[in-house]
Formats: structure tokens, sequence, C-alpha cells
């Protein structure tokens, strides 16, 4: 799990080993008024808000990936807005399941 007081959108990196069944990546955001985010990841390269996500306006996202490639995977925490918005605190945990 990563915590981060992020002002702005902002990648994270992690790896999932082989034969995982399931990758679940989940984003819990400060409950602060107005803390909303939208949470993205792709395999091998860095996401965009145009890759698998969530992009409900809330500070609580989840992303379960199916069979995911073992390797190296990115999530994207933003803001709705894009970058430049403030986002306030917030943790991600990514967890596999063989």
């Amino acid at each position: 799990a990563l915590q981060s007081p992020a002002e702005f959108e902002q990648t994270v990196t992690f790896d999932v080993p082989p034969a995982t069944a399931l990758l679940r990546v989940t984003l819990n955001g400060s409950e602060e008024r107005g803390t909303f985010f939208h949470l993205h990841v792709a395999h091998e390269r860095e996401p965009t808000s145009a890759d698998a996500g969530s992009t409900l306006d809330s500070g609580f996202q989840a992303i379960e990936v199916a069979a995911p490639a073992a390797g190296t995977w990115h999530a994207l925490v933003r803001p709705p807005g894009g970058a430049g918005r403030t986002l306030g605190a917030w943790q991600l945990t990514a967890t596999t399941f063989p």
C-alpha cells in the first residue's frame, strides 16, 4: 500500500507475480469535502485516462482485473478535472490473489 499527500495526479508502480488469478487495486481518499479521484491502471506502461479504470467522482475507487498479465503494472490517480487540481490525501492498495 502507498499513502500520499499528493496535490496533483500521480502514477504508482507495482509488480504482479505469474499465475495471479485476480488483481484488485483500491483507492481510499480523504473524507474532506470535494476530494474526488479517478483511478486508471495499465500493464507495462504509464496509464492514461483512456485506460481501464474508474471515472466515478468519488474518494473511493476500485478496479479488478481477472487473470492479469505478470509484470509491472502502473496506477494513475488523478483529479476529475485533470492535472493541477488539488486531490487531498489518499491511500492506494494493490492486492493479488493466486
